[in-house]
Formats: C-alpha cells, sequence, structure tokens
C-alpha cells in the first residue's frame, strides 16, 4: 500500500513537470539559483562577521555571551533553577543583603551561605562575609568558607557569569571537605551562574 501512494506521487509529479512550459521550468530553476546564492551570501557573511570579532574583540566576548546562556535569573519567589537539576532559593533578608552587596562596576565580593541540603535543593536561610585577603575587579581571594557553608558565592562584573577556571578548581578542592556544596557566580542583582560539578 505505501509502495502505491508513492508511485501515485511520483506519477502525479511527472505529470505535473508534463504540463509545465519550458519558460516556467527555466523560471523555476532561476528562482531556486537566486535562492541558493542569497542563502550562501548571507551564511558567509555570518562567518566573515564571526571570525572578525573573534580576532578583533576577541575571547571576552565569547565569554560574555556563553557565560549569559549559562546562567539565570532569580525569579518573583527568589528562587533560581540551574540546568533544570540544582534549585537555590533565598530567604528575603538574605537576598536583599546580596543585591545591596553587589556592584557591577567594582571588585569582586565574597560570601558564604548558610542553609539547608535537601537532595538538589538548596534553601539559602544566612550568610555571613568570610575573611578577604585581597579583590580586585576580576578577582578576590578570601579564607575558606565553613564546613556547615552550603553555597560559596562571589560576585563578577555585571553581565560576566561564566566561571573561571580558578572557581572550578577552588570548588573541585572545596568538595572533599565539604561534598554538598556548590558555588554560585552572581553576575547582576538578579542573576547567578551555578559551578556544581
Amino acid at each position: 500500500m505505501k509502495k502505491d501512494l508513492v508511485l501515485d506521487d511520483l506519477r502525479k509529479a511527472k505529470q505535473e513537470l508534463a504540463d509545465k512550459s519550458d519558460e516556467e521550468l527555466e523560471e523555476e530553476h532561476q528562482s531556486s539559483i537566486l535562492f541558493k546564492r542569497i542563502v550562501n551570501v548571507l551564511v558567509a557573511s555570518f562567518l566573515v562577521l564571526l571570525m572578525l570579532s573573534f580576532l578583533y574583540l576577541g575571547s571576552p566576548v565569547y565569554s560574555y555571551i556563553f557565560g549569559l546562556a549559562g546562567s539565570s535569573r532569580i525569579d518573583d519567589f527568589n528562587t533560581v533553577v540551574f540546568r533544570n537539576e540544582v534549585i537555590v532559593s533565598f530567604d528575603d533578608e538574605t537576598l536583599f543583603f546580596l543585591q545591596e552587596l553587589y556592584n557591577p562596576l567594582g571588585d569582586e565580593r565574597a560570601v558564604c551561605l548558610l542553609g539547608e541540603v535537601k537532595g538538589n535543593e538548596y534553601f539559602v536561610e544566612g550568610y555571613y562575609k568570610p575573611r578577604v585577603f585581597e579583590r580586585a575587579w576580576n578577582y578576590v581571594s578570601h579564607a575558606p568558607c565553613s564546613d556547615d557553608t552550603i553555597i560559596m558565592l562571589h560576585t563578577h562584573p555585571f553581565k560576566r557569569c561564566a566561571p573561571s577556571s580558578t572557581d572550578k578548581n577552588t570548588l573541585r578542592n572545596t568538595k572533599f571537605v565539604n561534598p554538598n556544596i556548590i558555588m554560585l557566580v552572581m553576575c547582576g542583582a538578579e542573576r547567578f551562574s551555578a559551578v556544581i560539578d
């Protein structure tokens, strides 16, 4: 039955071609060529722009784009979901403190978040600022968070959400002592990215 339907479709297509004049066929062919040329020009232009942006703007543009893509905004219930697997909920006081602390143009800040972990859900109910050794606009060096910390948080400049290799290494080393801990990077008053693994 399926074979008969295919044969019928082929017969109809053959008949439609036979019914068309040579001018109509030539016009369709020219339209197809024009469409392919337009698509090729658009794709080539995009690739050239991509290469030029990489050469002239450098990798910060890409880290900016990928950082934003990998981050999440906090919702109206003070909750952030990361990769559909980790949920972080803030109490009002802690979130207000973090939003006041965040300076999009200033140096990085560090905060240790306290609370409760239930499976993949982190309920933040308190905070403290660790002793800071050194900080600048692109890094912060601080004393380790205590063993009862559930989240290490530090700020990044506005919309620079991608965690650094140092961030990932710090979390990896901390997990030896505190396996449930995660790291958040705050890159806006309402935007966070997570370092989970």
